[in-house]
């Protein structure tokens, strides 16, 4: 879950119903978006087009300051309304034809800022603030939750591969926002099944390519933002929650890059079953001639049978959420591996008890597999152990 609280200063003259105070994705999807003021009361949203026609004014008016002229440019405009009011998708090419038709002097800072925040549009929307009577001129807090739906591009094995290895991609939360005076206070919590395993902030100009420099972080030395900053220092002691203050002297273009993991608690509970499952399958493959005895073979069946079943129960909760799944997934596969293996064996002994050198071969072959699965596991505990995966 991410929540962001905004405080910033409307204009205190010269401003309409709304003002733009912050920026968001527009890829990948948000969901459980909440806009509140700092009391906590909703804020209405606009609609997607009312949206967009605000962009679009805001966008027009910054170049009619800058440049009027660029405003008969029919494919200048045409981008313009590309970037603001069009496809959510494939505006690269807008922008660099709004880049290159833009007028004014190379250089003016005022120029620049039109390029920084269309550089934004491609990818994010504005967010818009509706202005109360008399609230110009005056401090303002409001407070932003949502949760990002990761997109699933990778093959279900690369997935597997690096839930075990701890080796996900990160997530990108966008800190963005216009003037000179908003800050932002970020709030990250992890899912509880997870842990915050890394995070930093990384900022841009309009170009996407070199970091800004004049962009500040409260980090405990006051540092400057250049590029990538780490802030392990903000994540709690329990390593699911994080808190970071922003303040940008410019309009600001970052993102505070989180990277999680599965909880240690959750690798050590399916390592500790694939080992007991693994001391089991060499207990009845020890004694597998008493196992196979007619007085014992019911007996037998019942245990290998119930082991899986209560392994299937603890391992798998439908409860957990959707980001937390796609981390603890191969943990889960493989405990639930370890858990068909006695399923296996009671299907041998039912099928080989009267054929001992069969049952001797197959039951071997289980206890070896049970041990690699537990190894394997605990692979990935050591993974989790470490600090630094």
């Amino acid at each position: 879950m991410v929540k962001l609280s905004v405080d910033f200063t409307p204009p205190s003259s010269g401003i309409g119903s709304h003002v733009p105070i912050s920026v968001l994705p527009k890829w990948p999807p948000l969901y459980r978006f909440d806009y509140r003021d700092g009391a906590g009361e909703p804020v209405p949203l606009l609609t997607s087009k009312q949206n967009g026609v605000a962009d679009h004014a805001l966008l027009e008016a910054l170049v009619k300051e800058v440049s009027p002229a660029s405003l008969s440019d029919q494919k200048f405009c045409k981008a313009m309304v590309n970037l603001t009011e069009g496809p959510e998708t494939h505006l690269a090419h807008s922008f660099e034809i709004f880049r290159e038709r833009l007028g004014g002097v190379a250089g003016d800072p005022q120029r620049e800022r039109v390029l920084e925040i269309a550089a934004l549009l491609p990818d994010a929307t504005l967010l818009w603030w509706p202005v109360a009577k008399g609230g110009a001129g005056q401090r303002t807090v409001c407070k932003v939750d949502y949760l990002i739906r990761s997109v699933e591009t990778e093959k279900r094995g690369v997935k597997v591969l690096r839930s075990l290895s701890w080796k996900q991609p990160p997530e990108f939360i966008p800190l963005w926002h216009l003037g000179a005076d908003a800050n932002f206070h970020a709030e990250v919590e992890a899912p509880e099944v997870l842990r915050i395993r890394s995070v930093e902030t990384k900022f841009y100009r309009f170009s996407r390519s070199a970091p800004a420099a004049t962009s500040t972080i409260s980090t405990p030395q006051a540092a400057v933002s250049k590029g990538k900053v780490p802030l392990q220092d903000h994540v709690d002691r329990e390593g699911r929650l994080t808190h970071v203050y922003i303040a940008g002297q410019r309009p600001l273009a970052g993102d505070l890059v989180v990277t999680f993991a599965p909880a240690v608690a959750v690798v050590s509970s399916t390592f500790g079953a694939s080992v007991l499952i693994a001391l089991l399958t060499t207990a009845f493959y020890a004694f597998r001639e008493q196992m196979a005895l007619a007085d014992h073979i019911d007996a037998a069946v019942a245990v290998l049978i119930l082991v899986p079943a209560l392994i299937g129960y603890v391992v798998v909760r439908p409860s957990d959420p959707p980001l937390a799944r796609r981390y603890i997934l191969g943990a889960q596969l493989l405990s639930l591996l370890a858990g068909a293996v006695p399923l296996v064996m009671a299907v041998l002994l039912l099928r080989f008890a009267h054929e001992p050198s069969c049952l001797t071969t197959t039951w071997l072959g289980c206890a070896v597999v049970s041990w690699l699965i537990a190894a394997a596991l605990g692979f990935s505990l050591a993974k989790a152990l470490d600090g630094d995966g």
